[in-house]
């Protein structure tokens, strides 16, 4: 996990927050589960980003890309439960495909038991 959350850190450093997409203030982000949907580049990691930078405790929060090489031996849902048994609060997946090819049902089912907000990212390519 040490180097998802070096790249995490690197990021959000990165990430500009002059200024912030008009469709932040629409979503409720005090949702458990969020999902963004959109075609590439159109922001939703730069959104995601944002959001953390400007609002989260960046400390108390994790992103991470799904599509991570990091996650060809580890799982999502072992990453998420380590994640929270470490004090995390809110878990920020971009790149996310379809649950199932990402989460068995019964994984997914789990995360959604844990007191921990996830808030997920794609785009539009897989639906």
């Amino acid at each position: 996990m040490e180097t998802l959350m070096d790249l995490y850190k690197a990021l959000l450093y990165r990430v500009d927050t002059s200024f912030v997409r008009y469709l932040h203030d629409q979503i409720n982000w005090k949702s458990r589960l969020i999902a963004i949907l959109g075609a590439r580049g159109v922001g939703k990691t730069t959104l995601l980003l944002q959001h953390i930078k400007l609002f989260d405790d960046p400390s108390k929060s994790l992103y991470v890309l799904a599509d991570d090489f990091y996650f060809s031996e580890h799982r999502l849902f072992d990453l998420a439960r380590d994640f929270y048994q470490q004090g995390g609060k809110k878990l920020y997946i971009d790149e996310i495909v379809p649950p199932a090819r990402t989460l068995s049902t019964q994984q997914f089912a789990h995360l959604h038991y844990l007191p921990l907000v996830c808030l997920c990212a794609e785009s539009t390519l897989y639906y």
